[in-house]
């Protein structure tokens, strides 16, 4: 049975990812978990006069998992209402240690095929996924991360537009997508932006081939291809979000050199912080997981 990991610091743009998580798992007749990584409470040395007290794992391992049934059964009551019908019970999971490795472990354990997780009306990811660990998210996730704006309510997924760059592990990226997608009965758009440098013809050709390759190894009709041309990546990306008509934009996040993440953030990372449309981002070598 697939599950969908939902980790949540309890504000408003992760409740609302919550609730498009919800909605999703229904279609895709998946399983659903909130989950919490908590700071490990430390024993800290004291003066012989001075008695501080210390909470233990458990507890607050007990009072997050109480934080977490709550929100579970607001959401579930708002789906009862009629939003969502005959959706399964949402789980719930809290571990105390660093975001990434919790949330990596949980993914392992609970054999997860999507994390979903929310982001600000503005695009910017929410507190606790600020800094480093919405970097984190991005370059260390071992499966796909559906990013949420805080505005974003769920109305269906009938068009899904995926950023490629022509490479060739895209088509298995296209494959499992196809996949995803097949669950909807969305479109697909594969879009290549073209930034007007290099040969044209051969950029032409490396099309043909790269559409070729998805004619002959991907078994879904609802494929398109558009060509964008613009000055660079970033502005057909920005294109491509107002103009494209999608539901949902899907892009492949190959980590950088250590100089581009200290000095250049990715396009996936860039576009993380404007998009106001649900972004899925997929690591950037991945085997089927749909």
């Amino acid at each position: 049975m697939k599950k969908i990991l939902i980790p949540t610091d309890f504000s408003d743009p992760s409740e609302n990812a919550a609730k498009f998580a919800l909605a999703i798992a229904n279609v895709m007749d998946a399983h659903v978990m909130l989950c919490h990584a908590f700071v490990v409470p430390i024993q800290l040395p004291m003066a012989a006069q001075v008695s501080i007290p210390v909470v233990d794992y458990d507890t607050v391992q007990q009072q997050t998992n109480e934080r977490l049934s709550t929100m579970a059964a607001k959401i579930e009551e708002e789906a009862s209402k009629g939003w969502l019908a005959n959706s399964r019970p949402v789980q719930c999971a809290a571990e105390g240690g660093p975001f990434i490795d919790v949330l990596n472990d949980m993914v392992e354990k609970e054999k997860a095929t999507m994390v979903v997780m929310g982001m600000s009306g503005d695009g910017a990811v929410s507190q606790f996924f600020l800094g480093s660990c919405s970097r984190e998210m991005i370059d260390q996730a071992k499966i796909p991360v559906l990013l949420v704006p805080k505005s974003a309510a769920f109305i269906g997924v009938n068009k899904i537009a995926f950023a490629t760059d022509l490479s060739e592990g895209d088509i298995d990226v296209i494959q499992s997508l196809a996949t995803f997608a097949r669950q909807f009965n969305a479109e697909i758009l594969v879009a290549h932006v073209s930034e007007g440098q290099g040969d044209e013809e051969k950029e032409q050709a490396k099309i043909a081939d790269f559409l070729n390759d998805i004619t002959c190894k991907i078994n879904y009709p609802r494929i398109y291809f558009r060509n964008i041309k613009q000055m660079n990546v970033d502005e057909g990306l920005d294109w491509l979000t107002e103009h494209g008509q999608i539901d949902m934009l899907v892009m492949v996040h190959h980590p950088s050199s250590l100089i581009d993440i200290l000095f250049n953030r990715s396009h996936t990372q860039n576009l993380a912080r404007r998009i106001d449309i649900p972004l899925l981002v997929y690591p950037g070598y991945l085997s089927h997981v749909f």
